[in-house]
């Protein structure tokens, strides 16, 4: 083969892997004191920019910054606006226009990562599809994020929504739209939360505050296991903290099942403090026959703050099959204002897998040499019956 030949088989066998390859995403930095020579001073100049570029799969990646774009659209040709951190990638507005319109951005388009304040609608979505707006911050806006004109397929998950005031979400159009583990300041327990715009969305998972017993889902009966009553606070208590001041929360279970271990339950201190932090604690009262248990403490002078352990009891298992230990509670602040609190019960499965153990086995032997007769003419004479004497032994239910 010429060299031209080759050259042009070479040539023709690249095009063709081109051709069959996806396109790379590119990626464009947004960095208000980055280097104006390779990175866009604000988002407003990189959606003008970009959106002018050929290709479908275009990113625009937002540094840590304070910015305050406003009245943005979405070009087609972006796949993703990703702010790196939600806590430093600020957008601050100034109340008279709506920050990010994403209606004509393309099916996969992603928004995460922002910080978005000060708008009178954060993201507005009129007639999208296949959108996603997750892990964002939004933040005493008129609204958050709206939907409408036919919007379908937009997801709407684990974001921030806190002192909105006219709506958190408004969703006027439903359907396939799915709003999921989203955090509302203003959610009052139980679930769901209720999105305004009248299409019917709802969140059924919102984030929220949550005290739930922790330990094995299986125990072998006559075992014990050991319990944490655990605090957990949501992802969005950096720009929402409720320190926890004080509780009191009742622990349940069934004494046919699980038998409380004397004087196993206590305080962890670790979180409220001790006495002389100033932490308050009630003596825990036990009441192991209708299996209830109840903790109370507060220290307003240096309330807690983030996840952690409240207290821990022992309990013996005494009755196999399935059980549960739950909670219900009451915690407050530092200002003394109730906290939205859920808790999710310890599901528990008591087992009884050891064998029973044959102690002794003994026959009658009646003629004594361990022979017997069924009285048939084939036997080897009258009827000689066998009876055997055991005895076993089980550690449970034998």
């Amino acid at each position: 083969m010429s060299r031209t030949a080759k050259l042009l088989t070479a040539l023709v066998l690249a095009l063709t892997f081109m051709a069959g390859s996806v396109a790379a995403t590119v990626d464009h930095i947004v960095d208000d004191d980055g280097n104006p020579a390779t990175d866009f001073p604000d988002l407003a100049t990189a959606l003008a920019t970009v959106g002018s570029f050929a290709g479908t799969d275009h990113r625009i990646i937002i540094r840590a910054g304070s910015y305050s774009d406003a009245g943005l659209s979405v070009p087609s040709n972006i796949i993703a606006i990703e702010g790196e951190d939600r806590s430093t990638v600020i957008f601050t507005g100034d109340g008279t226009q709506f920050f990010l319109d994403a209606s004509g951005a393309q099916s996969g388009f992603t928004l995460s990562g922002l910080t978005i304040t000060g708008y009178t609608d954060g993201v507005r979505d009129n007639g999208g599809s296949g959108h996603t707006f997750t892990g964002n911050v939004f933040l005493d806006n008129n609204r958050g994020v709206v939907l409408w004109g036919g919007s379908v397929g937009i997801s709407v998950t684990t974001n921030c929504f806190i002192g909105n005031t006219t709506a958190q979400g408004y969703d006027a159009d439903g359907g396939t739209n799915v709003w999921d583990g989203n955090y509302f300041d203003d959610f009052v327990f139980p679930a769901p939360y209720n999105i305004a715009g009248g299409g019917g969305s709802a969140d059924a998972n919102p984030q929220t505050y949550d005290n739930s017993p922790v330990g094995p889902n299986t125990v072998e009966v006559l075992n014990q296991i050991d319990v944490d009553f655990t605090w957990t606070v949501p992802g969005c208590d950096a720009f929402d903290p409720h320190s926890l001041a004080g509780y009191e929360f009742t622990v349940t279970w069934d004494p046919a099942k699980l038998e409380y271990v004397g004087s196993s339950a206590g305080y962890d201190e670790g979180y409220l403090g001790t006495s002389q932090d100033g932490a308050l604690y009630t003596p825990i009262s036990v009441d192991a026959v209708s299996g209830t248990m109840t903790f109370a403490a507060a220290n307003f002078t240096a309330p807690g703050s983030g996840d952690g352990r409240l207290a821990f009891a022992s309990f013996q298992a005494i009755g196999t099959g399935a059980t549960s230990i739950s909670i219900s509670s009451d915690y407050r602040d530092e200002n003394g204002d109730p906290i939205v609190v859920s808790s999710s019960a310890l599901s528990i499965t008591v087992t009884d897998t050891q064998a029973p153990t044959i102690t002794s086995l003994t026959p009658n032997n009646p003629v004594g040499d361990d022979t017997y007769s069924d009285g048939s003419a084939a036997g080897l004479g009258p009827f000689v019956k066998l009876e055997i004497e055991a005895q076993a032994a089980d550690n449970f239910d034998l």
